[in-house]
């Protein structure tokens, strides 16, 4: 996979990642707080790379 397809790609699942916990936290699905913020600073470190 090129660079580009596989930056593209990681971004896309972490962003699902990010909205499933969003869901999960508003439903109250039992997803541990220490995996909801280690998903949020994931997606945060990708967009800070970006930059």
């Amino acid at each position: 996979m090129s660079n580009f397809r596989l930056k593209h790609h990681n971004r896309a699942f972490l962003q699902e990642k990010v909205d499933i916990a969003r869901q999960s936290v508003k439903e109250g699905n039992g997803v541990e707080h220490r995996d909801v913020k280690a998903i949020f600073a994931a997606r945060r470190e990708q967009v800070k790379a970006r930059k």
